[in-house]
């Protein structure tokens, strides 16, 4: 057993009923604990002086201390003086009157004849120490002589302390097994631990618990749908592998930290709540800009650091290091968040903040308010703009938005609001927005690297996909750095596009124009990828209108040229044979039917919010599946099994078709 020199000493100066002594004559001390005390039996000492030399003989003594009982367990005491009379061994009361976390103990002489008090320890109080802070307050000490009963005040009162690190993998946070470290008599953490959600570890808390300290390292995942209580700090940590994640369901204090890698622009948020009161001087060594709305340009803040920043709108920054870790402290952003998108009329860009601890889905079935607004985000990366279009699952970029960062949306709608809530939140470390989604169907990936800078343009074959520029299954093209290549393709009204959606051909060909640009002369390469996506039997060539050379894309998937500024943009195009999809008898109604990442997707904006059945065939008449739902824009529903699909929606006033490929 350890030893905890808590020294308590108990004197009395005066025969008065009412006493004054100093400090020094009754305290304790604070002591300091590692991990391994955490569990074991610890020994408080009670020690006294001058008691009898004082007053004399000594009839009854009480003693009473208070305690934290999650920190301390009472469990008995040792160590008796042997000063006290063998027939005055002291009994105790535990708890007294139902109190928790109390303990007293009385000494009395059964003759009432009194006997000398000694001086040094008194005796040993036992606890088994479970980790974490405790006071150690002595709430009452009296004596009782053969004149006065007396009681000692003030005291200077002692406390324990320990805490040791505990590291979460992934688990339950209520299973012993989930933790590395010493987690003493507990079966998970308690006050006295400093909790580490380690890389890659994911925890789930789903009742009550609590810890000092709680770092997310980078990676690291904590979902907490019960009550968690941290006494101590909660830090999400940064860096270029990620960030740390938190989905939480109440207001904390918290430090998150933003990874920002490399130099040059980068779009950032402020994760915490405007009553953090968050000044320009977060971002230190950077340039910081807002995105003006009504002028729908950039405007500098200076270098002020302390310009009030409001948390519901993005910012940019021109870091000029290498890298760098941003810090932002405050209250955490939870429930529903209303972005600052003041759009005076249709097509109005909005560069809108993730709000959370975590990461956000753009193509989350529910959590979003955002009917004005385009299906499609923007976020700037390394000198060009990645796109995510959640109505085809597709694009440059990825449907995560990353903790800390910031995103372009477009309204449709004047006077266009945007809100999210806790069900867009999703665990998703990566340190900032890049494509992770696999490979599409029909769909071809066009990328270009130069000046070290990339661009990248897609072009894909869809029901729903149209000719003519469409918000909701294109993306408009938004130019990056002048010194960084400039690649799209154009619809048929001259809208140039990022994502390009077109529809299953009636004819045989679809010529798309490719353009490039590039503000120096050198040597550049085209690279395709996602060939393999359409069926062998399509063919797909690029043509150079500058050389008149025809490239097979099956057979060489990249293409070499010669580059001058003046070149004329229009240099290419891309021809498609043969992509007619299968029949669709649903090809001219006003209801669109298509699928996409497992997914069957169901668009019928007239019957928007209207109940409907449907329900999926396959060729040969057997039902699949019915689902009654009400119908939103799109609607979506898991696609049964790979291979072509009839799905029929019955509305209350009409009956759609439509036959589906499922890849």
């Amino acid at each position: 057993m350890k030893q905890i020199l808590i020294k308590t000493q108990l004197a009395i100066v005066s025969l008065l009923l009412t006493l004054t002594l100093s400090a020094q004559m009754v305290s304790t001390t604070d002591q300091v604990f590692t991990g391994t005390d955490f569990g074991t039996t610890i020994l408080v000492p009670i020690n006294t002086s001058d008691i009898t030399a004082t007053y004399g003989n000594i009839i009854i003594a009480t003693i009473r201390i208070e305690y934290d009982p999650s920190i301390l367990t009472y469990t008995g005491y040792s160590s008796l003086n042997p000063g006290i009379p063998s027939s005055s061994s002291p009994y105790f009361t535990i708890n007294p009157a139902g109190a928790g976390g109390v303990v007293q103990f009385n000494i009395e002489d059964p003759l009432f004849a009194g006997f000398p008090f000694p001086n040094g320890k008194l005796l040993d109080i036992e606890f088994t120490y479970n980790g974490g802070y405790s006071a150690l307050a002595i709430t009452n000490a009296e004596f009782l002589t053969d004149l006065f009963a007396t009681e000692i005040s003030p005291v200077t009162n002692g406390s324990v302390t320990g805490f040791a690190d505990l590291t979460g993998s992934t688990g339950s946070w209520h299973t012993a097994g989930t933790w590395t470290g010493n987690l003493g008599s507990l079966t998970e953490p308690g006050p006295g631990h400093n909790v580490f959600i380690t890389s890659g570890g994911e925890v789930t808390l789903t009742a009550t618990g609590v810890c000092n300290n709680l770092t997310i390292q980078s990676g690291g995942q904590l979902t907490v749908t019960g009550i968690l209580t941290n006494n101590g700090d909660l830090t999400i940590k940064s860096d270029a592998t990620g960030t740390g994640s938190l989905l939480h369901n109440s207001v904390s204090n918290a430090t998150v930290e933003r990874y920002v890698p490399g130099a040059g622009y980068h779009f950032v948020s402020i994760p915490v709540t405007q009553a953090a009161n968050p000044v320009s001087g977060l971002f230190m060594g950077s340039y910081l800009y807002r995105f003006d709305v009504p002028t729908q340009a950039w405007i500098g803040l200076g270098e002020s650091t302390t310009t009030p920043l409001t948390v519901n709108q993005g910012y940019m920054i021109w870091y000029v290091g290498d890298n760098t870790t941003y810090s932002f402290t405050g209250a955490l952003n939870n429930g529903s968040f209303t972005a600052a998108t003041p759009v005076d009329a249709v097509s109005d860009f909005s560069l809108v903040p993730n709000p959370y601890p975590s990461a956000i889905d753009w193509q989350a079935a529910s959590g979003w308010t955002d009917t004005d607004f385009t299906t499609s985000i923007w976020v700037y990366s390394n000198g060009n703009y990645v796109t995510y279009n959640k109505t085809l699952g597709a694009g440059t970029g990825s449907r995560y938005i990353a903790v800390g960062q910031s995103f372009f949306v477009k309204s449709t709608a004047a006077s266009a609001t945007l809100t999210m809530d806790n069900l867009v939140r999703v665990h998703n470390g990566q340190a900032f927005l890049k494509n992770t989604e696999g490979e599409l169907p029909n769909t071809l990936s066009i990328k270009v690297n130069a000046n070290n800078y990339v661009d990248e343009a897609l072009v894909l074959f869809a029901d729903g996909g149209s000719t003519e520029f469409n918000n909701q299954f294109d993306t408009e093209k938004l130019n990056g750095l002048s010194d960084a290549p400039q690649l799209f393709t154009l619809k048929a009204d001259d809208v140039p596009v990022t994502l390009n959606t077109l529809p299953y051909s009636t004819s045989e060909t679809v010529n798309v124009p490719l353009n490039f640009s590039l503000n120096t002369d050198q040597e550049v390469t085209l690279s395709f990828s996602g060939i393999s996506s359409f069926e062998v039997s399509y063919g797909i060539q690029l043509e150079d209108l500058l050389t008149g050379q025809l490239v097979d894309l099956r057979e060489q998937p990249a293409y070499t040229f010669a580059h001058s500024q003046s070149n004329d943009a229009s240099r290419f195009v891309l021809h498609f044979y043969g992509v007619t999809g299968i029949d669709n008898p649903n090809a001219n109604q006003d209801c669109k039917i298509w699928n996409r990442n497992e997914q069957v997707y169901i668009s019928i904006p007239a019957f928007a919010g209207e109940k409907a059945r449907i329900e999926l065939y396959d060729l040969l008449g057997s039902k699949l599946n019915e689902i009654n739902c009400t119908l939103n824009n799109p609607t979506m529903i898991a696609a049964p099994y790979s291979g072509v699909v009839m799905v029929k929606v019955v509305t209350g006033k009409k009956v759609y078709s439509s036959k589906l490929l499922i890849p």
